[in-house]
């Protein structure tokens, strides 16, 4: 399906701090936040994406274990995205938009840590894809755009392939936030997700530490 879209919006995936108590409760790697039960359901996930993706959803909505075993079993992670098969692989894109004013469709592929090379290629071949497979007659080239955020930096990338590259700098920037705009969008989402953790954090250790001593 299409979707209208006047500009893309900036979708935020800040990578999580992970939290440990004290006595060694939990290993390297594994949050407080979540049971051993969250755990033994997300090993089950066989795709790293898609398992990080859960327990990320699990922390941040604050899922049961039933209610995280519930969104696996409806492959919700797969819901989120668009599927493309090809020959005999299947790929799937995070974001999938079609802008009218520009008349192409937008792909939009979310990162938690450094943009690679593989990165980069990955998304360069779902551009190729969605050239070859989804755009009809009259469509403008398909860009795709890598947003990426970690601790340290932010990331965005916009990605079209050669031969439109002198339409994408003369048509579509006069409609599109250019990469240093986004930038600086994803950095600002990620200190107000950072500075709403830090809040709640602090919330909950002030209600532990004021429950009252029953006399």
């Amino acid at each position: 399906d299409r979707l209208f879209i006047q500009h893309p919006f900036v979708v935020e995936l800040a990578e999580q701090p992970k939290s440990h108590p004290s006595g060694g409760q939990f290993p390297s790697g594994f949050s407080s936040r979540l049971s051993w039960s969250h755990y033994r359901a997300l090993m089950r996930v066989s795709r790293p994406a898609a398992r990080e993706f859960y327990e990320r959803e699990a922390i941040e909505c604050g899922w049961s274990k039933t209610q995280l075993e519930r969104q696996i079993q409806t492959s919700y992670y797969e819901a989120r995205q668009k599927h493309i098969r090809f020959d005999d692989d299947d790929f799937y894109v995070d974001l999938v938009f079609y802008n009218f004013i520009l008349k192409c469709f937008l792909l939009i592929d979310l990162k938690l840590g450094k943009l690679t090379h593989q990165d980069v290629g990955q998304m360069d071949g779902y551009v190729r894809l969605f050239e070859d497979q989804f755009k009809v007659q009259g469509d403008n080239p398909t860009i795709g755009l890598i947003l990426c955020s970690d601790k340290s930096e932010a990331v965005a990338k916009y990605s079209v392939l050669h031969e439109s590259k002198q339409i994408f700098a003369s048509k579509y920037l006069k409609f599109l936030p250019t990469e240093e705009e986004l930038r600086l969008e994803i950095e600002k989402e990620r200190r107000l997700i950072e500075a709403s953790l830090a809040d709640r954090k602090g919330l909950l250790s002030f209600d532990e530490n004021s429950v009252p001593n029953a006399e």
